[in-house]
């Protein structure tokens, strides 16, 4: 009996229990998720109208029908070429990280552009490499 009461998490601000297995959640909107992730029965998942993807929430559904209509709302503020958009939030904020992040950043000689990651600056360096031997082979022609 004191394993089991050890093993079980007590939470005193959890009010909203799930029938089905007895998890207890804050909010009726967590109840309401968990209950459509966890619980959802093959004939209430959502269908996408573009390809054969099923989800149980509608929300994820909304955010990957954007993907099909090539609609990015979340774009990034730092890119200075612009139209630099994801899907996702969360796609967003890691490449704010990747590329923008806050100490330790590096910068292109070339361009200035500035990379939080050094892997993501070498890459970037050969692309001006091969744009600059491409620019090079083009006028030997």
């Amino acid at each position: 009996m004191l394993l089991f009461l050890t093993s079980f998490r007590l939470c005193l601000s959890c009010r909203y229990t799930c029938e089905i297995c007895s998890k207890t959640l804050s909010s009726s909107g967590s109840l309401h998720n968990h209950r459509a992730t966890h619980h959802a029965a093959t004939n209430d998942l959502l269908a996408c109208p573009h390809c054969p993807k099923t989800f149980k929430l509608k929300q994820k559904l909304s955010v990957h029908v954007l993907a099909h209509a090539g609609r990015k709302p979340f774009e990034c503020s730092e890119c200075v070429d612009g139209g630099v958009g994801f899907v996702h939030r969360q796609s967003l904020e890691a490449h704010n990280i990747r590329c923008h992040g806050a100490g330790g950043a590096t910068e292109c000689d070339a361009c200035g552009k500035k990379f939080a990651d050094k892997s993501y600056l070498n890459r970037h360096v050969k692309w001006h490499e091969r744009v600059r031997s491409a620019r090079e082979r083009s006028q030997k022609s």
